[in-house]
């Protein structure tokens, strides 16, 4: 990938959610501080952060990590973006992913 690539960021989330749904998490937080030090205001890749950090047991950074989120929007919730925009072809990992998601504290 080129560094170049305003795409980039898009390409390392999408890694990212592949490495959670083999439950490789820290492959996956990888991915996801990549891609937000190219594009801060990346919100999936908050999301799919914190998830990933909840299946690494990094309670506290995940909380963290959703607290900034929702004063970056205020209106992120379980319904409109954990089901939203994050789809799995297997229904284990979109409710796993949900499920890290409420532990980290995304409202629904």
């Amino acid at each position: 990938m080129s560094p170049y690539d305003p795409f980039g960021p898009l390409f390392s989330h999408f890694a990212a959610t592949a490495h959670f749904a083999i439950e490789d998490y820290a492959k996956g937080a990888d991915c996801e501080r990549r891609a937000l030090r190219e594009r801060p205001a990346l919100l999936p890749s908050r999301r799919m952060l914190a998830a990933c950090l909840v299946g690494l047991g990094q309670m506290a950074e995940a909380r963290a990590i959703i607290l900034d989120l929702l004063k970056l929007d205020p209106a992120n919730s379980i319904k409109r973006d954990a089901y939203g925009y994050c789809v799995f072809a297997r229904a284990a990992d979109q409710e796993r992913y949900v499920a890290a998601l409420r532990k980290a504290g995304l409202p629904e």
